[in-house]
């Protein structure tokens, strides 16, 4: 299969970066929201990083309460009304409705593979790049799977 420059990047921008956002589009499309409060303020001391603070939130799900640890911690007084969004599958997989809650971590995860495939992508022609600008890739079922092809 003879593929052009950008079809090829498009097609390693999905292999390198698209492990990382499938699981949580999944977790995201098959998830509720629902009102939940701080319950209070945790903290962890550590000897090389002193102390961690951490918020205790709780939601209720019909008769049954969960809590869980938010992975972002914000100063909120105790029993503010936060949005919370959980899991349907597991209710005790819930988090922060908020845009850094949810994706924050799966974008600093994925930075790495995203800034070699920018490597990648915008080397110029006068550095050689793995594929030159405006060449064509083919690819196959044998070895070498892929071949670069023109200039």
């Amino acid at each position: 299969m003879l593929v052009s420059r950008s079809g090829f990047f498009a097609a390693l921008f999905l292999l390198l970066v698209g492990p990382f956002f499938v699981p949580k589009l999944f977790w995201f499309c098959f998830s509720h929201r629902t009102q939940g409060k701080v319950l209070f303020t945790g903290g962890v001391l550590d000897p090389i990083n002193g102390t961690t603070k951490y918020l205790v939130m709780q939601f209720r799900l019909g008769k049954d309460s969960f809590e869980f640890q938010s992975n972002v911690y914000f100063r909120w007084p105790q029993d503010t009304v936060v949005m919370i969004r959980y899991s349907r599958f597991d209710p005790y997989d819930a988090r922060l409705d908020l845009p850094v809650c949810i994706w924050g971590d799966t974008l600093v995860h994925a930075l790495l593979p995203l800034g070699v495939w920018l490597v990648l992508f915008l080397t110029p022609n006068r550095f050689d790049p793995l594929v030159p600008w405006g060449a064509r890739v083919r690819l196959g079922g044998r070895w070498p799977w892929m071949r670069v092809i023109g200039n």
